[in-house]
């Protein structure tokens, strides 16, 4: 178990969870790659595509899927939705034209008002009558 940040990440029973919420990966029993995805963008500073292909791949016999880094962004675009519901967010930069990744919780990035995709979520568990800045403030 690994705790951080008021993360706990408890690799055992593949569950994640920050604040009170928490969500169990499912998934069969050898690997999970999108909780693997979620360790590395939660644990690293930053990572790339290519890195998380070659650290969750490398020591395939077989090399992994042809397509690696479309298939580390499908997992990435279906683990977002899951980080909203733990008030975790995914941020990306570039440096020297390649796009780096981490996983950060919402009150660490300094913006009071969640990103679009955030305040629908946020609408839609606590229906239309409530502002997303009283719900997250």
């Amino acid at each position: 178990m690994i705790r951080f940040n008021g993360i706990t990440i408890d690799r055992g029973l593949r569950t994640i969870s920050y604040r009170g919420r928490t969500h169990q990966f499912k998934g069969p029993l050898t690997r999970n790659i999108k909780f693997d995805i979620a360790c590395a963008l939660l644990l690293d500073a930053g990572v790339s595509k290519e890195m998380m292909f070659w650290n969750l791949f490398g020591d395939d016999p077989e090399g992994g899927p042809d397509s690696g880094e479309s298939t580390i962004q499908v997992a990435m675009n279906h683990l977002a939705q899951d980080f909203v519901r733990l008030r975790i967010e995914i941020r990306s930069w570039r440096i020297a034209g390649v796009t780096f990744y981490c996983a950060v919780p919402m009150f660490e990035i300094g913006d009071p008002k969640p990103g679009w995709q955030n305040a629908k979520y946020i609408k839609r568990q606590n229906g239309p009558s409530r502002s997303v800045a009283n719900v997250v403030g």
